[in-house]
């Protein structure tokens, strides 16, 4: 039994620690108060504190670096190799944590900055799922990326997936075919590193613009609470945080160079560029723009994945530029996904209110003229 003095220590120990229901290190923890209860009844009362505190410090040391137990494993039969950044836990299985290790840091920064409201979720343990649940048991909620080298790994991660999130069979097909997908739930992603679909490790690819487009889109679901944003929102944050990081939008919903191959991608071209993962979007928009080959608000908050073209792919990016351009304009987009967060439905007019306009004409002509400008870049 404990002496009081050493038992209190218990309720000072780093929280994830002292609730941590992991038998290794509860038993580690016990031996070592254990040590320090026996030079308690050894040592004459003005040198315990010393030789018991040298004990924990290196415990205590050891225990400020262990994993925060609140962040749940999701697919607990793989042994992941995990690691930790400020507001990120990496999982990674044959193969290293890059991207995200290298890109945390400057993804944390940008959406934190559009949207500090993910400091409270995250730093204040105020996250929560769209079903109101707290995934990280009253510790400070951290985004997980699971970093995989295989198909096979993938695979399995995606059954798992499916089974308790009830996914169809075409869904499951889908996203083993994309090689990667995010949490409904917005907690994490998961990425394969290699080809998806061949059952060996490969040749590993760049992931880079994957990670942050994803990790943009599900931030900003996150913010949602209900899960009900519309497709918009989550893709054109997501091309708005690859513009950032990158100078250039690489995730496509569909293929580009197929579409502009047919009568109806011609007919959209401009002279002088087209859309793609090559170069910056800004300059090319700006062309269509000119030329009127210009997509509506209406038409870009109606737009379905199912039915994209590359020309409301830009458009949905230079939307979100736009409401985002100066201080002025991005309270107010503060204003519109706090609203959304509190229950009201991203529609059109809630938009425009957030704005402050009148109608679609007031607002797309600041917009066009926006996207006209030597500003828009």
């Amino acid at each position: 039994m404990l002496t009081p003095a050493i038992g209190g220590i218990w309720k000072s120990l780093p929280k994830h620690v002292a609730a941590s229901d992991s038998p290794r290190w509860v038993a580690q923890l016990m031996r070592v108060l254990r040590i320090c209860e026996i030079l308690h009844c050894r040592l004459p009362s003005e040198i315990i504190c010393f030789y018991c505190m040298k004990i924990l410090v290196s415990f205590f040391a050891l225990a400020s670096v262990l994993p925060a137990f609140g962040q749940k494993e999701h697919f607990p039969s793989i042994k992941w190799k995990e690691r930790e950044t400020d507001h990120f836990m990496l999982r990674s299985f044959h193969t290293d944590h890059d991207p995200a290790r290298k890109l945390a840091k400057r993804v944390w920064k940008e959406m934190s900055e559009i949207i500090p409201s993910l400091v409270t979720d995250f730093e204040k343990k105020e996250f929560r799922t769209p079903g109101g649940a707290d995934p990280s048991k009253g510790e400070q909620f951290k985004y997980t990326v699971y970093l995989v080298a295989d198909g096979n790994t993938f695979h399995e991660v995606v059954q798992a997936d499916a089974k308790r999130n009830n996914w169809s069979i075409d869904q499951v097909n889908l996203t083993k075919q994309v090689g990667n997908y995010a949490d409904p739930h917005n907690r994490f992603m998961v990425i394969c590193k290699t080809d998806a679909l061949s059952s060996g490790r490969g040749d590993e690819q760049d992931k880079s613009a994957i990670f942050v487009h994803i990790a943009g889109s599900n931030f900003l679901k996150g913010q949602a609470r209900t899960g009900k944003q519309p497709f918009w929102m989550g893709a054109g944050i997501g091309y708005y945080l690859e513009h950032l990081v990158f100078k250039k939008c690489r995730v496509l919903y569909l293929d580009f160079d197929k579409y502009y191959a047919s009568e109806d991608g011609k007919a959209e071209t401009v002279k002088g560029g087209t859309l793609g993962p090559q170069n910056a979007w800004p300059p090319v928009i700006r062309k269509l723009c000119k030329k009127d080959k210009r997509v509506s608000l209406q038409g870009v908050m109606e737009t379905k994945i199912t039915m994209l073209t590359p020309n409301e792919s830009g458009y949905i990016f230079a939307l979100t530029h736009f409401m985002v351009s100066n201080e002025e304009r991005l309270v107010k987009y503060q204003a519109f996904v706090a609203a959304v967060r509190d229950g009201e439905e991203a529609t059109k007019e809630l938009l425009l209110e957030s704005f402050g306009y009148d109608d679609d004409e007031e607002f797309e002509k600041e917009w066009y003229d926006f996207l006209e400008s030597s500003k828009f870049k």
